[in-house]
């Protein structure tokens, strides 16, 4: 009788535990939270930009200030250099006040691409992203490949900032995140940029 009761006892711990395995499912919602959060997504290095318009003149295919990049030296966020005879921009260089918002990457040589007749931009690489959308979720109980898009996140800005960089012209950006359950809950494992 005795190993009877031990039996079933047994028994309802292992469906118990493995019910609780398999009662955390993932959802848009949650794996948003969790991927948002993670040091995987928001510290990984991408070829994505936030765009700011710069003065564009094809005669000689440079680049030069606008008022939105003047604004940023005005308002104490960088200074940049100007080639002198041709008005184009050399390089951007952030202060104190831009350096925790912004990737250093692209600081001394920032890109400039033509767009239209005569309008460009220059980018920026954001420290912070920000998710669009999930737009899929696939795989088992334990292990979940997330479809995403994502955009740098100029909510991170102070807003003086922030209005320099036309929220219609910044794109956003396919990744995937593969994502493991553990005893704790989800942990993204990698993160792949497209």
């Amino acid at each position: 009788m005795g190993k009877a009761v031990t039996a079933i006892l047994l028994l309802v711990m292992i469906v118990s535990i493995s019910g609780l395995a398999q009662s955390k499912p993932l959802t848009r919602p949650k794996a948003m939270a969790i991927i948002e959060q993670s040091a995987e997504f928001q510290n990984s290095f991408d070829n994505s930009y936030l765009r700011i318009p710069t003065a564009y003149n094809p005669s000689d295919r440079t680049c030069g200030a606008t008022k939105e990049l003047q604004l940023g030296v005005d308002r104490g966020y960088w200074t940049f250099d100007i080639w002198s005879g041709t008005g184009e921009l050399k390089r951007i260089i952030f202060t104190g006040k831009a350096k925790p918002l912004f990737r250093p990457e692209l600081e001394f040589n920032p890109i400039c691409i033509p767009e239209g007749p005569n309008g460009a931009w220059k980018f920026f690489h954001a420290l912070r992203r920000h998710i669009v959308a999930v737009t899929g979720i696939t795989g088992d109980d334990q292990n979940k490949n997330v479809e995403l898009l994502w955009m740098p996140d100029l909510n991170s800005f102070p807003a003086d900032l922030r209005e320099l960089f036309p929220a219609q012209a910044q794109l956003s950006f396919r990744s995937s995140v593969d994502m493991r359950l553990y005893d704790d809950g989800w942990r993204v494992i990698h993160v792949s940029y497209q």
